[in-house]
């Protein structure tokens, strides 16, 4: 199960990188040198990852074109996910009070609580 530490964790990072959507760059200048980042306002890359490419081992990392892809995808995937599922929550947790209320209300009508009916518990809002 995920927590809410868990959700706190993850999002302390995802706060913390290099603002995304991330884009994937290659130079091919630089013999397979590529980057990952985003623009800031005046179109001015922030750096947020380096590599050296698809394919290439120079640097010590063999990076795929699937692994590429999926960093690129995560940056904007996993803020989304977050909030994705505190809204969620929060949702089962309206429901969760709302389904509380309704069950006090049936049992008041299946007793055959007066009560119940003289508040108004059916009338139209």
């Amino acid at each position: 199960m995920i927590t809410d530490e868990d959700l706190n964790e993850w999002q302390r990072i995802v706060d913390e990188a290099t603002e995304g959507p991330w884009e994937w760059c290659s130079d091919d200048d630089t013999d397979g040198f590529a980057v990952a980042g985003s623009l800031d306002k005046r179109r001015r890359r922030k750096w947020a990852l380096c590599s050296c490419g698809v394919g290439y081992e120079s640097c010590g990392i063999n990076t795929s074109q699937e692994n590429i892809d999926f960093i690129v995808m995560a940056r904007a995937a996993v803020p989304a996910l977050i909030e994705e599922l505190r809204a969620s929550r929060r949702t089962v947790e309206v429901l969760k009070e709302a389904l509380i209320e309704t069950n006090k209300l049936l049992l008041r009508v299946i007793t055959n609580d007066p009560l119940s009916l003289r508040q108004g518990a059916f009338d139209d809002k």
